[in-house]
């Protein structure tokens, strides 16, 4: 909410754009070809050998169906049925026995005269629209970079959340053009934050995003941030009945598994504690802890809380502008991620929105003060491994031969799995840490004139 112009110190200057011609041209649609290359030979290696594509999905962390593009599928499936007047937040004949658990918005959004049997042209444009997305990132500063942006692009969560044709892949896209529009004039970038809104009020996590208006000057802010309050109070009104039914049918997994949230280390060791009250299944919130899951709950979330309050002055005075293209792209990404995590447990579909964290994450590593530097690199590093750790996990327990999957967990299946997870914990804390140091200085100017 800074009047002042955006500017930033020495070290926070944009650093310069890699070279045009072919060098930039392949910087720019490079990552986007290799995606459609490794999601051919992956649907190719499905036509070809079934029993080898599952392999692979489990060693990805990934529950392989025998239908593709199921999740789009449900959902279309859902709309018909909803047209019909069947209830879909119950389970159903029409439904297959299962239910919908997204925003009652999305049904309404929708409306179309689709079915299941749309799946496969709908998951198309899914993917046309995500990988076309890819385009938008900024330009890459560096060969470095161009390898870290191949690494997360092309890893098991995106080829993960395609081979599904998730919602999150379309969200994903909406909000990269979001990210766009918000470096545009003051009518586009309301435009932008108009399309948070818009899948804010079809799946609820994107509303994390909407954090990015604090970036405008004041009397933006406030008119934009109440528009958006404003408008998100309406939807719950007028959908209450059916938003409390989602909410309260969210599904709870695995903790072993592939999931991310920062309840995976009370509910797992609950789990492991007592295998047998395993409630794999359950819904938000329904945990049935006892006294000492809650307390190590509670000392977990009273650490981060430290670890975060106590990292902000790391970051401060030396990030890149908030206004900035890539930063933009990283504080909606990284909301996202950091909302979800401390939320609710998330399938690792959704940790494609890494993907926008990385062009900031890559300016911050070249423009940042010297100490910070290596910092920033060693978050960099935990973002590719927490994206590609199923594969080393595999790789890692197949050599050791044990189990790839945690079905039948071992002590060195539990040691991978904590160190994982506490990996997240840290890397979600750093997010939040740069987000709120990014953001504390558009604070001031209006705490002065208010």
């Amino acid at each position: 909410m800074n009047d002042a112009p955006a500017s930033g110190n020495k070290a926070a200057a944009e650093a310069p754009p890699v070279p045009g011609g072919h060098m930039g041209l392949i910087a720019r649609f490079g990552p986007s070809l290799v995606l459609v290359l490794a999601f051919a030979a992956l649907a190719l290696l499905r036509h070809a050998n079934l029993e080898l594509y599952f392999q692979f999905q489990q060693w990805t962390d990934h529950a392989a169906d025998y239908t593709p593009f199921v999740d789009i599928q449900a959902i279309l499936q859902a709309e018909s049925c909803w047209q019909q007047g069947v209830n879909v937040y119950a389970p159903s004949a029409c439904m297959g026995g299962g239910f919908f658990n997204y925003s009652p918005f999305l049904l309404w959004l929708m409306h179309l005269p689709l079915s299941g049997a749309d799946a496969v042209p709908a998951a198309i444009i899914t993917g046309l629209l995500f990988i076309a997305s890819l385009t938008l990132l900024p330009a890459v500063q560096s060969v470095q970079e161009l390898w870290v942006r191949l690494a997360v692009i092309i890893s098991p969560a995106t080829l993960y959340a395609l081979e599904r044709a998730n919602l999150d892949a379309t969200i994903f896209a909406i909000c990269m053009l979001a990210g766009w529009l918000l470096g545009r004039n003051l009518l586009l970038r309301m435009l932008g934050y108009g399309l948070i809104l818009l899948v804010a009020l079809a799946k609820f996590y994107p509303v994390f995003a909407l954090i990015s208006i604090i970036r405008e000057r004041t009397f933006v802010f406030v008119t934009a941030a109440a528009t958006c309050f404003g408008l998100l109070l309406l939807g719950l009104l007028v959908f209450k009945a059916q938003t409390s039914s989602a909410l309260a049918i969210i599904p709870q997994g695995w903790p072993f598994g592939g999931l991310f949230g920062s309840i995976n280390i009370p509910y797992g060791i609950r789990v492991l504690r007592a295998p047998g009250d395993f409630f794999g299944g359950m819904h938000l919130f329904k945990y049935n802890f006892t006294w000492f899951d809650i307390a190590l709950f509670t000392l977990l979330r009273l650490g981060a809380l430290l670890l975060f309050v106590t990292t902000i002055p790391l970051y401060r005075d030396h990030l890149p502008p908030l206004r900035s293209h890539a930063m933009g792209l990283f504080v909606i990404g990284a909301a996202i991620l950091v909302g979800c995590f401390f939320t609710v447990q998330s399938a690792n579909y959704r940790e494609i929105f890494f993907i926008l964290t990385v062009p900031g994450l890559s300016l911050m590593a070249a423009t940042c003060a010297p100490e910070l530097q290596r910092r920033m690199h060693i978050i960099i590093a935990a973002v590719v491994f927490t994206l590609w750790q199923p594969f080393v996990r595999g790789i890692l327990f197949a050599g050791l031969g044990l189990f790839a999957n945690y079905d039948a967990l071992g002590f060195p299946q539990f040691i991978f799995w904590l160190c994982r997870e506490l990996l997240f914990w840290w890397l979600m804390i750093q997010f939040a840490a740069i987000i709120a140091a990014s953001v504390l200085p558009e604070l001031r100017p209006w705490r002065v004139r208010r």
